[in-house]
């Protein structure tokens, strides 16, 4: 059953492969069936060409660092009462006049549970100046 399995290309081929995929998950395949191993390889495939076609970009620091922020009702006093970073500091990275130091990141991190992936990220500055 799973010979006829072949890398995902078009649009065409992924949407055929997701209605295949829909009529598992009304009835799933017994693991190590050979129904059981198809439903595993159209996952796969389907997974590695959204990757490839449809990549989810991380927001930039800031924007999650502010989105982290509106969650939780903090402002920016707050913040920095629970980082230890300057209000002043936290301001700046806020309005794009500073970048984030390593420092910066890992506090950050901590307290907002952003992954330091996101935060470690390049963003355009609009003052290059302060820059980390």
């Amino acid at each position: 059953m799973t010979d006829h399995i072949k890398i995902i290309h078009t649009e065409e081929e992924y949407n055929n492969a997701l209605q295949e995929v829909e009529q598992y998950f009304l009835s799933p395949p017994k693991v190590g069936t050979d129904a059981g191993d198809r439903f595993d390889l159209l996952i796969l495939l389907i997974e590695a060409y959204e990757t490839k076609k449809h990549p989810i970009e991380y927001p930039d620091p800031v924007s999650a660092i502010r989105c982290r922020m509106d969650d939780r009702n903090l402002n920016q006093r707050e913040l920095g009462c629970l980082t230890g970073i300057s209000e002043s500091k936290i301001s700046e990275v806020l309005n794009y006049h500073r970048g984030l130091s390593l420092d910066m990141i890992r506090k950050l991190s901590a307290v907002l549970k952003i992954p330091t992936d996101i935060l470690v990220q390049e963003y355009p500055l609009l003052r290059s100046d302060l820059a980390s």
